[in-house]
């Protein structure tokens, strides 16, 4: 994956890293969320955040267990301290390249790319914060873009009746797109797609999200049934690493094709581009590696004409596709928002730009009562 391309990021200032500090911070989920098998009570944020003078900068990966992300904490405090110890405070294309090698042998894959997102994204932050600049006036990209915000109604065990009661909440915040879990019961499924698209009305247009559960001909199949739906895309139709049969169903099907969140690193993403596999790559900052790794994506959907979006991480994600020129649609998940200030904000079913310096993101005040773990080290 070339990070060449139009606006991409720039080699940064000189900041000194002086200290820094990762935390353990637990975010409820009331009610609890199910996702295809999993229930989820709380998301769990991994938060790296560096301090330089009177400036800091935060990154942050999360998972859905907190047993997870004790290890991932220390190992991102470990990581950390081998990254900035040194002086002068190395740029991100450095930290980048430090992280990979100090994983190689255990996995850069997994919960070492997560940790090393975060590291580098607080590394980011903190530049364009000691700037004194919000990340778009920074990179010099047009401030104050608007994003069509999607969320998700039900999961793939909700009733029609369940589906159609989220899905008239969504219009009454103001969403004009909202996304449907199928890929369990064909005919459950249609009949919670049919009470969706009654619920919804003219006002909004449905996405599905199938989870990789169909193969090609049973995908194809379905989604000739459901062209009746108008959908905006169906996300994740097929395994993750079925590239020829994402090919084949994209040239043999109207629906656009949504894919990208379940890799990790840049190669395959480069590859789905490489063959056309999908329209839109759904792409995690997290997986990928973060801030750079994105912008690189990014650029290279942008050189082939291909839409590109943000998967979760909707604190951030304004930001972050501030480089994209298509961006259909961009995922809000609400439950998982309240462990930061700043963002997101949407506006009339839109995400709009974060305000602030940086990336307009800081821990809200009560997530110091959600913390449950907390490392705090010197790096003078």
């Amino acid at each position: 994956m070339t990070e060449s391309g139009p606006a991409r990021l720039t080699q940064p200032e000189f900041v000194d890293v002086s200290s820094a500090r990762v935390s353990v911070v637990r975010q409820p989920c009331e009610p609890p969320f199910a996702i295809d098998w999993i229930k989820i009570s709380e998301t769990v944020y991994i938060v790296c955040e560096l301090f330089a003078e009177d400036e800091s900068g935060l990154g942050f990966c999360f998972t859905f267990d907190a047993e997870h992300a004790l290890p991932m904490a220390n190992l991102m405090a470990q990581l950390t301290t081998k990254c900035f110890r040194s002086k002068p405070t190395p740029a991100p294309s450095s930290v980048r390249a430090t992280l990979r090698t100090m994983l190689s042998l255990t996995g850069y894959p997994g919960i070492g790319i997560s940790c090393a997102a975060a590291i580098e994204t607080a590394l980011w932050d903190l530049i364009v914060r000691a700037a004194k600049r919000d990340w778009s006036n920074y990179f010099g990209r047009v401030a104050d873009r608007r994003y069509p915000a999607y969320v998700t109604c039900g999961s793939v065990s909700s009733s029609p009746y369940e589906v159609a009661v989220d899905v008239r909440s969504a219009l009454a915040q103001g969403y004009h797109l909202v996304k449907i879990k199928v890929g369990g019961d064909e005919k459950r499924d249609e009949l919670r797609l049919a009470a969706a698209h009654e619920a919804a009305g003219d006002g909004c247009r449905l996405l599905i999200d199938a989870n990789q559960t169909w193969t090609a001909k049973s995908a194809a199949r379905l989604l000739e049934r459901w062209r009746r739906y108008d959908l905006v895309w169906v996300e994740e139709p097929l395994p993750a690493h079925d590239l020829a049969g994402l090919a084949w169903l994209r040239d043999r099907v109207d629906v656009p094709i949504a894919t990208g969140e379940s890799y990790y690193d840049t190669a395959t993403l480069a590859e789905i581009i490489e063959r056309r596999a999908a329209d839109v790559l759904t792409v995690n900052p997290q997986k990928v590696g973060g801030v750079s790794a994105f912008d690189s994506i990014v650029n290279a959907c942008n050189l082939a004409c291909m839409a590109v979006t943000c998967h979760t991480f909707g604190e951030i994600a304004a930001p972050l596709l501030g480089n994209a020129v298509n961006v259909p649609a961009v995922e809000i998940v609400p439950w998982m928002h309240g462990a930061f200030s700043g963002g997101p904000v949407v506006v009339n079913g839109e995400l709009t730009a974060n305000s602030g310096l940086g990336l307009g993101v800081s821990l809200a005040p009560e997530a110091k009562s959600r913390t449950i773990h907390q490392i705090d080290f010197d790096l003078q």
